[in-house]
């Protein structure tokens, strides 16, 4: 991931579904104090549906201090516009076939094989794998200001664990501070 305190490359193209993204653009527009990219695993992946969980969940939260959200799904398209309808995706979902958002964001894009237990278990084409890259992957994500410089990066320990609603909460405080006198938990457990 792109080292914080640096400025962030370009995100722009046709979400799954709504209006196109851009990154640059979204930063300018007067209610966003910040913009929170998150890559995702493939979309068969229970890490990222617990994470794309936990971003429904603090999405208010994100909203009210003015932080747009925007998410990076690699993997087959058809999987991923499942995996976005039946989970109610409201913010916007960027489908990267080629992983070339997340080359240009210096984001880990997985090179080990599955071990041949799971093999298959993986093989087929309801769980969204087009590539045996995949499996690898960790959620990673970054926190942009106004200026799009990167203010704070976080990437999973492992490739089994969703993103850390706790350590993003850490940082939206001390990154975009509460300025309305209301207290707001950004974990969708409490």
């Amino acid at each position: 991931m792109i080292a914080a305190g640096l400025p962030a490359p370009a995100l722009a193209g046709q979400p799954l579904f709504g209006l196109r993204v851009n990154g640059a653009a979204a930063l300018k527009q007067v209610e966003v104090n910040g913009l929170l990219v998150v890559f995702l695993k493939y979309p068969g992946s229970s890490v990222t549906r617990e994470t794309l969980a936990h971003l429904d969940g603090a999405l208010p939260t994100l909203e009210l201090r003015g932080i747009a959200v925007v998410a990076v799904l690699p993997g087959d398209e058809a999987a991923a516009r499942d995996l976005v309808c039946r989970l109610q995706i409201v913010h916007p979902v960027l489908h990267d076939p080629d992983d070339a958002h997340r080359a240009r964001w210096g984001v880990e894009a997985g090179a080990t094989r599955p071990s041949l237990r799971v093999l298959p278990r993986l093989v087929s084409p309801s769980r969204g794998l087009p590539d045996w890259r995949r499996r690898a992957m960790r959620v990673e994500a970054a926190l942009l200001d106004t200026s799009g410089l990167v203010r704070w990066t976080w990437c999973a320990p492992s490739s089994y664990t969703a993103l850390n609603p706790e350590a993003l909460s850490r940082a939206v405080d001390h990154l975009f501070p509460d300025t309305t006198g209301i207290s707001h938990v950004l974990s969708p457990e409490l």
